[in-house]
């Protein structure tokens, strides 16, 4: 009886868990370059009860005793989320598999984890100039600066005005003189890996590679200037999710309380 109690409070455990994983993606329905993540679950020890045995007319049987259920992973959903013109000139996204590089914005000396915290990694393209003594920067919306394809910070000449910026399909930056003249600049710093589904979420829509990852290796992917990627969150799949999840969770208490009820019935059996 009191196994019954362990499984339907692992239940409990699980579902309040799933729950807190739709809510975050509810969250950030209205946030550019956010990946939805969904949690997995996988069932949890079994017990023999009784050992297989031939049996008269059919197969060996078993008689095994669950253990409930166990959080597997919680797993990033990298599917590209729709493009919307924003007819802004620093608004750059990615049609296709890849992640922007940007700079950390500290050095973690203390990080003793497996992960290369060298470069972050984002999706969301929505870029901004940062006016410092060394020069105009490149930076996305959490200060980090934006990456060249030799990992450099990548900074604006001084004579450039920024609305003149033109980034093509590739991701090379150049401008127009006054003359008519094409001027190169760099060209952005966009990567894949060979299992990006391995990336460890940091916050702030970053990633970070990890040995899951697999190696870091070129984006196929194409620049879309004047452009931003929305989430990919479908706010009516999470709904049916939502209520899933609820559904599950009613039922599982509904067996902690049939558990509860049970055991104290044959407390108060008399002899």
């Amino acid at each position: 009886m009191i196994q019954t109690l362990y499984n339907g409070a692992s239940g409990l455990t699980g579902q309040q868990k799933n729950i807190d994983v739709i809510a975050n993606n509810v969250a950030n329905v209205n946030n550019d370059g956010f990946k939805k993540e969904r949690f997995d679950f996988q069932d949890a020890l079994y017990m023999r009860m009784r050992a297989p045995h031939p049996a008269s007319n059919g197969p060996e049987k078993n008689l095994m005793r669950g253990s409930g259920t166990i959080e597997y992973q919680t797993a990033s959903v990298l599917i590209q989320g729709a493009l919307r013109e924003t007819d802004r000139v620093l608004d750059f996204a990615l049609d296709g598999p890849g992640f922007f590089a940007v700079e950390p914005p500290f050095e973690n000396e203390d990080y003793e984890g497996e992960a290369d915290i060298s470069i972050h990694l984002i999706r969301n393209g929505n870029f901004h100039l940062s006016v410092e003594e060394e020069g105009t920067f490149l930076v996305d919306s959490h200060g980090r600066y934006l990456l060249s394809e030799d990992g450099e910070r990548i900074v604006l000449p001084p004579e450039m005005p920024p609305e003149e910026l033109v980034c093509d399909s590739e991701g090379y930056l150049y401008y127009f003189d006054a003359e008519g003249n094409q001027i190169d600049l760099v060209r952005l710093q966009i990567v894949d890996f060979v299992n990006p589904g391995g990336l460890e979420d940091i916050g702030n829509g970053a990633y970070i590679q990890t040995e899951n990852s697999g190696e870091m290796v070129e984006s196929g992917a194409a620049v879309l200037q004047r452009r931003l990627e929305a989430s990919n969150v479908d706010y009516s799949e999470e709904v049916t999710r939502l209520i899933r999840a609820q559904r599950a969770f009613q039922m599982a208490s509904r067996v902690v309380t049939t558990a509860d009820q049970m055991m104290g019935i044959a407390n108060s059996i008399r002899q």
